[in-house]
């Protein structure tokens, strides 16, 4: 810094403070590139450092599902090209962990206790206010107000933009008749596209094609736990001891009708994805249904 005398004087910050190296993989010389990999020697040199507990140091710890060694996220789309929401998305404040049983949507509205199929795929949403279902379990049918910032996470009002995992596999305990290895795994995933109202207009039609296309691609990339080295790299078909696999989150953009008398106020997109299971000598089918509903804020 300046002593005011004209003289230019080391006033270097101390030593393992986080910085911006210049080594390409860190995206060094970008104020949102990565802090995690580089620190301060004490002398004025950024130098590699792996900072622990540092969301984007390549290392999954401290609850996150995975960390790409990056601190790019995908929303606005990450100057990496990457789709991922992990680690360094704000709404997750890089701690987002899709193994919490009470989170997971099943995708049916039958009763847990006798469901023998829904823990073939299940989903997490983030939108912690949605009312549970009948069983006090995430409803499969969720809603969010336009530009509530708990469940919305499209900066532009007229949509809603659900992040959402999808699952495969899964152990949940809720689910006490349905296991991956009673189910022999998994020999089947795939999204099916459903109508809506709505699809006639072509901008709401070509959204929603591309939240099927997403989501159909986001199980074809699934992230094992028990591998963390493979990455999002598994897809179907899944043996049983392949369990909790689940997809980065995704972004799936729903628009809000106008509450205009005599106009929806609220509109849906729903998908539903076909599994089956890898029992012999014909594997069981489940069609798991996600509805996702977006409401317009009332007018002033």
């Amino acid at each position: 810094t300046c002593d005011g005398a004209g003289n230019c004087v080391p006033n270097h910050e101390p030593a393992t403070t986080q910085c911006w190296g210049p080594d390409p993989n860190s995206n060094g010389f970008n104020p949102l590139g990565n802090t995690c990999k580089h620190a301060c020697d004490g002398s004025g040199l950024c130098l590699p450092f792996i900072t622990l507990n540092c969301c984007g140091n390549g290392i999954v710890e401290g609850g996150e599902q995975c960390d790409d060694g990056n601190q790019y996220s995908g929303l606005p789309p990450a100057p990496d090209g990457s789709l991922e929401f992990c680690p360094s998305d704000p709404a997750f404040n890089c701690q987002y962990v899709a193994g919490t049983s009470s989170l997971y949507v099943r995708g049916s509205s039958r009763s847990p206790a006798t469901d023998v199929k829904g823990c073939q795929v299940e989903f997490v949403v983030v939108n912690p206010n949605n009312p549970p279902d009948r069983y006090g379990l995430a409803d499969y049918r969720q809603t969010c107000l336009d530009q509530d910032p708990t469940c919305d996470f499209d900066p532009l009002p007229g949509r809603c933009g659900f992040i959402v995992v999808a699952c495969a596999n899964v152990s949940d305990p809720n689910l006490p008749a349905c296991s991956p290895a009673a189910n022999q795994g998994l020999s089947e995933l795939q999204a099916l596209p459903l109508m809506t109202a709505l699809d006639v207009h072509p901008v709401i039609q070509a959204q929603y094609q591309a939240n099927t296309t997403a989501l159909g691609q986001a199980l074809t990339q699934l992230f094992d736990p028990t591998n963390p080295g493979a990455g999002f790299t598994n897809q179907a078909p899944l043996l049983a001891s392949q369990q909790n696999l689940c997809s980065s989150p995704r972004i799936v953009t729903v628009f809000s009708a106008s509450n205009r008398p005599n106009e929806s106020a609220r509109t849906r997109f729903s998908l539903r994805v076909k599994s089956r299971d890898g029992r012999l000598p014909i594997g069981r089918q489940k069609r798991s249904l996600l509805r996702l509903t977006c409401k317009a804020r009332p007018l002033p």
